[in-house]
Parts: C-alpha cells; structure tokens; sequence
C-alpha cells in the first residue's frame, strides 16, 4: 500500500523497539531518511527541511544513503517513457579541417574566453544532482515558484526552483558547505568581553616600597 506524507508507515520487518542500537540504525537508514524526506514534503515550504540537519547528513554519509528512492519507488508504476532532449541530443553538424584550423588561428582567444567563463561559472554556481527523481520530474506548475515563472504567466523575478523539484543531494551538499565556512570563519570577541578586557589593564595597580626599608 503507497503512502501520501503525513501518512502512517509500517516499520520494517525485525526492528527491535526495545534495544535500538547505533547498528539498528545504520542498517534501517535509508527507511529513516525516506521518511523524514516524506515529513519534509508534507511540511510548509518556509519551513527548514529536517533533512539537512547535522545529525541526518552524518546519517546519510556514514550509510550510504540514496536521496530520492522512496518518490522513485512510487512514481514507477505511473513513470513516463524517458523524454530526449533536443538540445542534449546528439548533434550532426560538421566541419572539415580547413574551417577548423581558421576558427582556430583567427577566433583562438574568443573561445579560450568563452571557455574560461563557461568553467568559472560551472565553479560558482551549485548545481543539482541531475539524477535522482526529484531531479527528473517536470514543473508541477501549482506551487508559488512554478507561479512566478514565466512560462506560467509569472513575472520571473523570484528565480527560485519548483518546491517538487528541489534536489536533496544539492541541499545537503550546501548545508555541508555552509557548514564547512562557518568553521573556518575566526570568532570575534563581543565589544563587551573587549570592554572588559580594558578595565582590567586599567585596574592593574603598581605596588612599590615608599621610604627606607624596614632591617
């Protein structure tokens, strides 16, 4: 029986209530995550999703993890024939070596150009996976995203993904990222520690011995 999110799941066969140990957990992983992927679809879309939180990205590492199979497993049986893209397809143009060789000499800095700004723009911009079923699937043409882009009438401003679309690999690589340059920024001590730290230079006082010393 499919479930919708929100839904009650039966856990799977021989998991043990009682004594729940860290094997238990790794070996039950990917039911773990498929349900926590399941509360985050069913949440609010301002909501964090609970699946980039620390504990269940280490989860994902230390098991092994593949994101997006509990939407793969439902939508198999409703799954359309794999659509080609015209543009990723492959192509019939041609050139012989004379036309090589003048675009070579003569345009050799334009495409050097363009291919370093195609590279520096691959470097910058974060990228989803590309593979999993979040991925694959099309615009659901409902959610407040798919409303502000232009081919549903909106005005494309917002820029933002389709809410059905958003690539779990992708969020949990940038919350690893994210997290990787909060480490690496030094922490600056607050105006108060410093405040404090000044009267105690102040308060320092200087001891000496005032007349002749005591035999």
């Amino acid at each position: 029986m499919e479930n919708t999110p929100g839904q009650t799941t039966v856990p799977p066969a021989g998991l043990n209530f009682n004594r729940f140990t860290e094997d238990s957990l790794l070996r039950h992983a990917q039911f773990v995550v498929e349900q926590v992927e399941s509360y985050d679809e069913a949440g609010d879309s301002d909501e964090p999703p609970v699946l980039i939180t620390p504990c269940m990205r280490d989860l994902i590492k230390l098991a092994g993890v593949t994101l997006g199979k509990r939407r793969a497993v439902r939508r198999q049986a409703i799954r359309h024939p794999t659509r080609i893209d015209k543009d990723k397809g492959p192509t019939k143009a041609t050139t012989t070596k004379l036309v090589y060789l003048i675009f070579d000499t003569f345009f050799s800095e334009q495409i050097e150009k363009d291919e370093r700004e195609e590279d520096k723009e691959n470097a910058t911009k974060r990228r989803r996976c590309g593979v999993c079923e979040v991925c694959q699937q099309p615009e659901c043409g409902k959610c407040k995203a798919c409303q502000n882009m232009v081919k549903f009438g909106g005005s494309g401003r917002s820029k933002q993904a389709c809410l059905q679309r958003r690539c779990p690999n992708l969020a949990v690589r940038e919350a690893d990222e994210d997290e990787e340059v909060d480490d690496n920024i030094p922490e600056v001590p607050s105006p108060k520690k410093m405040l404090q730290g000044r009267k105690k230079k102040q308060n320092k006082s200087r001891i000496s011995w005032v007349g002749e010393p005591v035999k």
